[in-house]
């Protein structure tokens, strides 16, 4: 097992507004380094040499060598959750890891605005979200797939597609189905 216990956590609210934010964050820090991990999780995003971050919806995880944060909790509850999650993710991993075929491949960071750009931006609503500026950010996040936007699959945004999805390639992404 690679961690077993956190040597302190701290919960806390965002500095810009003590204890009138919608969220809290939580600092766990681990006396081992765990940033052998972040090679064998393709579901991670490099962030750093020695970062990694796992999103959910708004929330993240962020992975440090000898610390995991957690934000925009909605409650300690939900924040301690969180944490146990990425412990059990990074025992998992560290016990598969003789199995597992590390990513060496740093991916680019996407840039929203490079998308958006592509996109019909017609503000159809067709994904879900009430913009196209919303599905471009939701899009670089990798929290929707590219197929969502149903004017994107028109003949006459074919070359903007192919732009889009070059784009992912480049950076190391998926656009999703």
């Amino acid at each position: 097992m690679l961690v077993e216990t956190y040597m302190k956590i701290e919960t806390f609210y965002p500095p810009c507004r003590p204890g009138k934010a919608e969220w809290i964050n939580l600092t766990a820090a681990v006396d081992v380094d765990i940033s052998e991990v972040f090679l064998l999780r393709g579901d991670l995003r490099p962030q750093r040499p020695h970062d990694c971050v796992q999103t959910r919806g708004f929330q993240g995880v962020t992975l440090h060598s000898h610390e995991v944060a957690v934000t925009k909790s909605q409650d300690p509850a939900e924040a301690k959750r969180m944490l146990d999650e990425a412990k059990e993710l990074l025992n998992a991993t560290y016990r598969d890891r003789d199995h597992i075929t590390p990513n060496y491949r740093q991916r680019a960071q996407l840039r929203m605005h490079d998308h958006y750009k592509l996109l019909p931006r017609d503000n159809c609503g067709g994904c879900g979200e009430p913009t196209c500026m919303a599905f471009a950010a939701r899009l670089v996040r990798e929290e929707l797939p590219l197929s969502r936007c149903r004017p994107i699959s028109r003949e006459i945004n074919a070359e903007a597609k192919r732009r889009l999805l070059d784009l992912f390639e480049q950076a190391g992404y998926s656009p999703g189905p």
